[in-house]
């Protein structure tokens, strides 16, 4: 039988439906001393569960949660463009980009495709070519907003989940260093050579004049890029 969940947990939870549901406890110890700090355990929630939200972005599974992360996104490009949340509002005089970053496939999935308002046939094919597994690589069907398939593979067997699981899990580590090298190439693009303090050239584009051209490189220009813990 499904754990009964309090109302007022659903509402803690902003309303998602599809909480994640965590049951166990979670010990704080004191890395130099080895003393217990403190103990949380979920026997004292009600239910005797912790409720997390699911946190997608697919408002197709949770609109509760697809609209945080709306609402989320649209502070921090605002913010971006014009000042606030800790940014000056100087930034409004700065050129800006809008890039889009596509990750690696990792299959064909049904998605739902529009066009002038008119729903598409997810991945329509002339010619009806199957996978090693004999399934079919097309899809004629055009689906609707709240079709459970939408996102799911065409061929589960086919479709690479070792690897779309380890670049989820590195893509973390993936951006900080796009980041840290964008930082760079920005600042040898608009300063110039990168020299040290003592009025060198540092090949190495760890160090810059002072003051300003610092901030381009961001903190972490002396920090050796580490693994993604995978």
């Amino acid at each position: 039988m499904p754990t009964p969940v309090p109302a007022g947990a659903i509402r803690h939870t902003g309303g998602c439906l599809q909480p994640v549901l965590l049951r166990g406890r979670a010990d704080y110890i004191d890395g130099g001393t080895g003393e217990l700090i403190h103990r949380y355990t979920t026997v004292h929630e009600p239910g005797g569960v912790l409720l997390i939200a699911c946190k997608t972005r697919r408002a197709s599974r949770c609109p509760p949660c697809a609209e945080v992360y709306r609402a989320d996104t649209y502070q921090l490009i605002r913010a971006g463009l014009t000042g606030g949340k800790g940014i000056p509002a100087t930034v409004a005089d700065h050129p800006c980009v809008f890039v889009t970053l596509t990750a690696p496939s990792f299959g064909p999935v049904h998605a739902r495709r529009e066009k002038g308002g008119r729903v598409l046939a997810c991945r329509p094919r002339r010619k009806d070519k199957t996978c090693p597994h004999g399934i079919r690589l097309s899809c004629g069907d055009k689906h609707d907003h709240n079709d459970h398939r939408l996102g799911e593979p065409l061929c589960p067997d086919c479709y690479d989940y070792t690897g779309a699981v380890l670049f989820n899990a590195c893509a973390p580590e993936l951006w900080r260093r796009f980041t840290i090298t964008l930082r760079r190439a920005l600042a040898r693009q608009l300063l110039g050579p990168v020299r040290n303090r003592e009025g060198t050239a540092d090949r190495s584009g760890g160090r810059t004049p002072d003051p300003g051209p610092d901030q381009l490189l961001g903190p972490d220009r002396g920090r050796d890029a580490g693994d993604c813990g995978v």
